[in-house]
């Protein structure tokens, strides 16, 4: 079974790279993250590198339904809201966050066929907080200053906690 990277763990700062050809080895990762998403009842999306695998790999959850995508990559984005996100990979610390309202992105199947789709509101904030993980950015990154303060005291008692 696959073990979740937690924050500070530089595989989570590492940019991933692009999937060239679905092989054996991305079909195996593929399966091994879908296995890990269906054993964890509250995630909506896992992006590759949380899970330790370097690749351009997310599955998201949307209307209910896991969806891999390959190569994402977001193409335009309207609005703005704050939801509030919160991270297996950071555990036990959730705060509101800005993001696009609506996101127009395309990715690859596992055929390698691309498509192209847009989204708004929870699938949008869903979206958006995987894309970052593969380019190695935290939902904890995009906090103001004065509340990413605040984070980094409250997350060394979190990290305490969370370890025992």
């Amino acid at each position: 079974m696959l073990e979740m990277i937690i924050h500070p763990n530089t595989i989570l700062s590492t940019k991933c790279k692009p999937v060239e050809k679905v092989d054996m080895e991305i079909e195996s990762q593929i399966r091994k993250m879908k296995k890990f998403c269906e054993a964890s009842p509250t995630s909506v999306g896992l992006a590759a590198n949380q899970v330790g695998f370097l690749n351009r790999i997310i599955l998201v959850k949307f209307r209910d339904e896991w969806i891999t995508m390959i190569n994402p990559e977001i193409l335009s984005t309207n609005g703005e809201q704050y939801e509030t996100e919160g991270c297996l990979s950071v555990p036990n610390y959730f705060s509101k966050i800005k993001r696009a309202m609506t996101v127009s992105f395309s990715y690859q199947d596992l055929d390698m066929k691309e498509h192209f789709d847009t989204v708004s509101v929870l699938e949008a904030v869903i979206l958006q907080h995987e894309i970052d993980h593969l380019n190695g950015i935290l939902f904890v990154q995009r906090l103001p200053k004065i509340k990413r303060a605040d984070f980094l005291k409250k997350y060394k008692i979190i990290l305490r906690k969370y370890k025992k």
